[in-house]
């Protein structure tokens, strides 16, 4: 059973979605492409001081 993370912090909530993906049957690759893709994305988030998942919006992501 996966546990959720205990807050919203991308940096928990990134490898709880990537083992739900493998949980869900999903391929090695198709998990191992989502977490290169979140790897940048949250490099970007924190090098613009988004820290939780409750902070990204539309705005966010059209500045992304």
């Amino acid at each position: 059973m996966l546990n959720p993370p205990p807050d919203m912090a991308l940096s928990g909530c990134i490898p709880f979605y990537l083992q739900l993906c493998s949980a869900r049957g999903q391929s090695d690759k198709t998990v191992a492409a989502k977490a290169s893709n979140l790897s940048l994305f949250s490099a970007w988030c924190e090098q613009h001081q988004v820290s939780s998942v409750m902070d990204i919006d539309l705005a966010i992501c059209e500045h992304y």
